[in-house]
C-alpha cells in the first residue's frame, strides 16, 4: 500500500470496519491503495483527478451525514460506492451522489472492472479533451470508443488531418484502419478530393505498376486503349495503400521512387507527369520489426513514417466493447427491421471475458450471429457462440499448428507463439503461487504493476488460482 498521488485508489471507510477481505481485493490490483477516514477526506480532500475514490459503509452503518457532506462537495474524482445493502429501495435515493455503486461481497474480476471503467475515465477527464463535435464526427465514421487508448488514436487521427505528410497506420486485423484512414482524409483539406484504398496484397507483382501508374493505348498487347493509374485517380486526394507489408521488393522500390517527388511515367508514355496527392498507408505488422529483419526497405519505411498512427486491439479497449455492441446490434434493427431485440443481462460479462483475436471486426460478427440466432427477442452472446471455452481450452497447450503451412510471416506467427507461451505461463505461475501476485511477480522477475498488466492483457482471474 502506498500514500502516492498518483493514479490509484483512494479507500474511504470507518474505523474499526472489518473489511479485510475487501481490502486484500484492492490491495491485489495494479493500483497504489490509500485509506483514509471520512474525517481524513474532508479535510484533507484532494483536487487530484488521478484517484477513484472508493466508500465502503456497510448498510447497518451508512454514516448519513458524510454522505449528506459529499452530495454538496464539488468532487475532482470519480467515486464508486461499496455497500452490503440488499434492498434496492433503500439504496435508490442514495444513488445520485456516486458515479457507480456495488453489492459486497462481489467477485474481484466485477470490482476490477469497476474501478477500471472509472479509472479510465478519470484518465480521459485529466487529458485534453476532444471536443464534442469531432467525437460526433468520428462516431458518424464509426469510429467508436471511450477508453483511454481509444481516444488517444482519435487524437493523433485529428491531429494528422490537419496535416498533408504520409501516414503509417498499423494495427491489428479488424480493427479500423481503414476506417481510420478514410477519417484521416476527410476531416482534413483534401476531403473535396478521392479516397482511393488499393489492397497491395490483391496486386499481382507484376502488374503493380501498371496499376498504381497506369498505362497508354498499345504500350503492352492487351492495352486497347488508355487507362488510369490509381495515382492519377487520386488527384487532389488521398490515395491509401492497405496492407503495405505484403509489398514485393519490387513494389517497394517503385513505391520509394514515386515517393520522392511524386512524380511518374504510365506504362508506354514517354513523359513523365506529376500529381498531387497524399499518401496514407496501413499494415497490421510492425513495419519497425520488417525492416529489422530484412523483409522492408528501411528508407521506404522512413518515408512513410512521417506521422504515425497505432490502432490499440479491442483487448485493451474494455470500456468499448459495450459501447460497440449496442451500436451493432442497432444496426441490425434496423437492417432486420427488428426494433424489439435486446441484449440478454448477463451480456457484458460474457463480453469482456473473451480476447477478441479478431477485434471489432470479430465483435460485430458474433452480434450480427447473435442477433439472427436469437431466440424471442433477446440476443445471447454464450460461450458457444463466442467460442470462449474452446479457446481457452486450446491455450493449455502451445498450437505448433500454426507452423505447419507456414500461413504469414515470421514476425506474425512468433507474435501468436510468444502471446500463447505468455498465457501458460502466466496461469502456471499463479497456481504454483495460489494466486499471489507479489511472489507470482518476484518469481517472473517483473515489476508487480507491470505483471498486472500482463494478467490484464491476457485476461485472467487471480482467485481462480487462490
Amino acid at each position: 500500500m502506498t500514500n502516492s498521488d498518483s493514479q490509484g485508489i483512494q479507500f474511504i471507510t470507518q474505523k474499526n470496519e472489518n473489511c479485510d477481505e475487501l481490502l486484500s481485493y484492492l490491495d491485489g490490483m495494479q493500483y497504489p491503495l490509500n485509506i483514509v477516514t471520512p474525517d481524513m477526506w474532508q479535510n484533507h480532500q484532494t483536487c487530484d483527478s488521478s484517484h477513484v475514490d472508493l466508500l465502503y459503509f456497510p448498510s447497518n452503518n451508512p454514516n448519513s451525514a458524510f454522505i449528506k457532506k459529499i452530495k454538496s462537495t464539488k468532487r475532482e474524482s470519480p467515486l464508486l460506492y461499496i455497500t452490503n445493502c440488499s434492498s434496492l429501495n433503500t439504496f435508490d435515493n442514495e444513488l445520485n451522489f456516486c458515479d457507480d455503486f456495488i453489492y459486497w461481497p462481489c467477485s474481484y474480476k466485477e470490482l476490477t472492472q469497476r474501478i477500471t471503467r472509472l479509472m479510465e475515465s478519470d484518465a480521459i477527464a485529466s487529458k485534453p479533451a476532444i471536443d464534442t463535435i469531432d467525437i460526433k464526427q468520428f462516431a458518424k465514421m464509426q469510429l467508436l470508443g471511450q477508453s483511454t487508448a481509444f481516444l488517444k488514436t482519435l487524437r493523433l487521427v485529428h491531429q494528422s488531418s490537419k496535416y498533408d505528410s504520409a501516414v503509417l497506420i498499423e494495427g491489428e486485423t479488424g480493427t479500423g484502419k481503414e476506417l481510420v484512414a478514410r477519417a484521416v482524409h476527410y476531416l482534413g483539406p483534401r476531403s473535396t478530393g478521392p479516397f482511393i484504398p488499393v489492397n497491395c496484397g490483391a496486386i499481382p507483382d507484376n502488374l503493380f505498376e501498371n496499376e498504381i501508374f497506369g498505362h497508354k493505348r498499345g504500350a503492352y498487347t492487351d492495352a486497347i486503349h488508355d487507362q488510369k493509374g490509381l495515382v492519377e485517380q487520386a488527384e487532389h486526394g488521398t490515395l491509401f495503400l492497405d496492407e503495405i507489408e505484403t509489398l514485393s521488393k519490387k513494389g517497394q522500390v517503385v513505391l520509394l521512387r514515386f515517393m520522392q517527388d511524386k512524380m511518374y511515367k504510365p506504362l508506354g508514355c514517354k513523359n513523365y507527369k506529376s500529381v498531387d496527392l497524399r499518401i496514407v498507408v496501413a499494415s497490421n505488422q510492425s513495419l519497425l520489426e520488417m525492416v529489422d529483419c530484412g523483409e522492408f526497405r528501411q528508407d521506404l519505411y522512413f518515408r512513410l513514417n512521417v506521422l504515425q498512427i497505432k490502432i490499440p486491439p479491442l483487448r485493451e479497449r474494455d470500456a468499448d466493447i459495450r459501447l460497440l455492441a449496442e451500436y451493432f446490434l442497432d444496426k441490425y434493427k434496423i437492417i432486420y427491421q427488428q426494433p424489439d431485440k435486446t441484449f440478454q443481462k448477463n451480456i457484458l460479462n460474457n463480453l469482456l471475458s473473451y480476447n477478441w483475436p479478431g477485434n471489432v471486426r470479430e465483435l460485430e460478427n458474433c452480434i450480427h450471429r447473435g442477433f439472427i440466432t436469437a431466440i424471442k427477442n433477446e440476443v445471447e452472446l454464450d460461450s458457444v457462440l463466442l467460442h470462449s471455452n474452446n479457446q481457452n481450452k486450446k491455450l493449455n497447450l502451445i498450437d505448433y499448428r500454426a507452423l505447419d503451412n507456414l500461413d504469414g510471416s515470421m514476425i506474425e506467427l512468433k507474435s501468436q507463439l510468444v502471446s500463447q507461451f505468455e498465457n501458460i505461463y502466466l496461469k502456471k505461475l499463479l497456481e504454483k503461487t495460489k494466486g499471489n501476485i507479489t511472489k507470482a511477480a518476484k518469481i517472473a522477475g517483473k515489476e508487480r504493476r507491470a505483471f498486472g498488466k500482463l494478467l490484464i492483457k491476457h485476461a485472467i482471474d487471480r482467485n481462480q488460482f487462490t
